[in-house]
């Protein structure tokens, strides 16, 4: 993510310190993931633990929404971001053009 944010241009130096709370919450967040697939058992210490992991889990997801939404990566923040001055005019031919996704795509449904 920390790549696409670059590429679009719209990062200054001060959104530097947010950027780094987001790896450090989104890395938070995948170790809760895997401690929470590696509870096993049905004790009660066992559903206490899944439980406040379960808990902790929807909070950072709450968090993570909030910073994709500072950095203009939800669809509703992404239709408030103004790209004309951040590079976005990309030449038709260049590796930044999207023109290969005007044409319409057939989609087979089985």
């Amino acid at each position: 993510m920390t790549d696409l944010l670059a590429a679009s241009e719209l990062l200054t130096v001060v959104d530097g310190a947010m950027l780094f709370h987001y790896c450090e919450l989104h890395g938070a967040t995948e170790l809760i993931k895997s401690t929470l697939a590696r509870v096993r058992g049905h004790s009660i210490a066992a559903e206490q633990l899944r439980a406040r992991l379960i808990s902790q889990a929807r909070q950072h997801r709450q968090v993570i929404r909030m910073y994709l939404t500072e950095f203009g990566l939800s669809p509703a923040a992404r239709s408030r971001v103004d790209l004309s001055h951040a590079g976005a005019g990309a030449v038709r031919g260049t590796p930044d053009d999207m023109s290969e996704f005007d044409r319409l795509v057939p989609v087979v449904v089985q």
